[in-house]
């Protein structure tokens, strides 16, 4: 009978996980998955690329806050299908601090996670951290060839560079627009901090500050750390593929100032436009 059982677990769950994502599985997810007390106060969603990783480091040296020592969890993304007590679990030992994570992955979940983010967590705190869109698709290009695929940088073509850009989930990534929209449509202004990479790196003391006083934390409890993490192989960038990014974010970055108030003048690739 026990045998039986657990068989029985085990479809009910695979069948979960084949499951598109839609309401009626969120609904299904919030039924059978007790709530547990132990989540985030905040999230960083992204982007990638964009000092998540320095970020993560600062707010771990933080007396009063609280980091799992493992960085991007991926629990609303990859492992969604788990319960929320695993996820709490990341946080069981926080106390009384302020609870976070970074996962930069979450930037490009759909409206429905996000959703049930704010269901689970209605007064969880946004950070999304944009840095120049040129310059971050190509540190990650740099990173997926060089780390990932452990390929000299010096071999890999413009062609096969631009070819990696068109890829829909690179391209995903870099979206701003889309990302800010998205979030913005279920999380309060007042809840999300959009900062800016070029600012943090000309002076990471006041953008630290900024990101505290937005969490509640003391400001004076905390010095920069120093060093760059996850830093990707360094490499010029070639012109082609330089105007090709150029031409590829004009009108996303365009849309940031419209729609969004972002101040892009810092993004030396669209300073021009």
């Amino acid at each position: 009978m026990a045998a039986q059982s657990r068989n029985y677990t085990r479809i009910v769950a695979l069948i979960y996980l084949l499951l598109p994502y839609t309401l009626i599985k969120q609904k299904l997810f919030w039924r059978f998955r007790k709530p547990t007390t132990l989540l985030p106060d905040f999230i960083c969603i992204g982007a990638q690329k964009s000092a998540t990783t320095w970020l993560h480091q600062q707010l771990s040296a933080h007396p009063g806050i609280c980091m799992p020592a493992v960085k991007e969890i991926h629990y609303f993304d990859w492992f969604f299908y788990r319960s929320l007590s695993w996820y709490g679990k990341y946080f069981q030992n926080c106390g009384n601090k302020i609870r976070g994570e970074v996962t930069p992955g979450y930037s490009v979940i759909e409206k429905g996670r996000i959703e049930f983010i704010r269901r689970i967590m209605p007064n969880v705190k946004i950070i999304l951290i944009l840095r120049d869109p040129a310059e971050r698709a190509w540190s990650s290009a740099r990173f997926h060839f060089a780390k990932e695929l452990q390929r000299p940088l010096k071999d890999i073509t413009n062609e096969e560079f631009i070819a990696h850009f068109n890829k829909p989930w690179v391209h995903q990534r870099g979206d701003y627009e889309t990302i800010l929209s998205k979030w913005k449509e279920v999380i309060p202004a007042e809840k999300f901090l959009v900062i800016l990479h070029e600012e943090l790196t000309a002076d990471p003391k006041r953008v630290m500050s900024i990101v505290l006083k937005f969490l509640g934390a003391d400001e004076n409890s905390h010095s920069i750390l120093p060093g760059r993490y996850n830093v990707s192989e360094e490499m010029n960038m070639p012109d082609e593929v330089r105007n090709y990014l150029k031409s590829n974010y004009k009108s996303m970055v365009a849309d940031l100032q419209k729609n969004h108030q972002i101040d892009t003048s810092l993004w030396k690739n669209y300073k021009a436009e």
